[in-house]
């Protein structure tokens, strides 16, 4: 199977700074840097290609050292897109980055229904800190629903409090939000570019 847009994986986790890639190139950066403690990250630059990060499932927990590629979409040249083999998409760096930078951003989870473990969710973050999610998710047993914050355009509010819990939040429906905040992740334009990318990988 060719992973060319997020749309293309069985599931997949996604991030938008509403920042310029050389912004957030500097920013992490700083986040990164012997200063702040941490371990740091390798990068290269190269064309973008999703399946360079991820082949099919994302990993789960820290087992492996993540991989992420930030770029800045064809359709939104003025944003920067993080791809990331983690899970849970490495929201911890968007939410470093957003805070470092001071920027809106969200961040987007999608599963398809044959997946064991459905998990559906978007979130607003300003400046680090989150200000909207919607989250559903099972764990084979039972569905776990969680909602904090004001309402966002492009949600269906009467659906969100449906019973069963299991109906709420679908695929369509985070791609939906997506769509309305100007984020339309179906579209090709999302996961092209007319520059290379940045390939980082954690130092452990």
């Amino acid at each position: 199977m060719q992973f060319q847009t997020f749309c293309d994986y069985e599931e997949a986790s996604c991030s938008v700074l509403l920042a310029p890639f050389v912004t957030v190139r500097e920013a992490l950066q700083r986040v990164f840097s012997p200063e702040r403690g941490t371990k740091g990250v390798t990068e290269h630059v190269a064309r973008v290609d999703l399946a360079a990060v991820c082949m099919g499932a994302p990993q789960r927990g820290g087992r492996f050292p993540a991989k992420a590629l930030l770029f800045a979409p064809r359709f939104a040249p003025e944003q920067t897109v993080i791809f990331s083999d983690k899970a849970d998409g490495w929201i911890t760096l968007t939410y470093a980055l957003s805070r470092e930078i001071g920027c809106d951003a969200w961040a987007f989870k999608v599963s398809r229904d044959s997946v064991e473990f459905p998990h559906f969710k978007y979130e607003f973050i300003v400046a680090g800190t989150t200000v909207r999610v919607v989250q559903l998710l099972s764990d084979g047993a039972d569905w776990e629903y969680c909602e904090r914050g004001a309402p966002v355009a492009g949600e269906d509010l009467q659906k969100l409090r449906r019973r069963p819990r299991s109906s709420r939040v679908s695929y369509d429906d985070v791609l939906a939000v997506a769509t309305e905040q100007g984020l339309p992740l179906r579209d090709p334009g999302m996961w092209e570019s007319e520059l290379p990318g940045l390939y980082i990988e954690q130092v452990f």
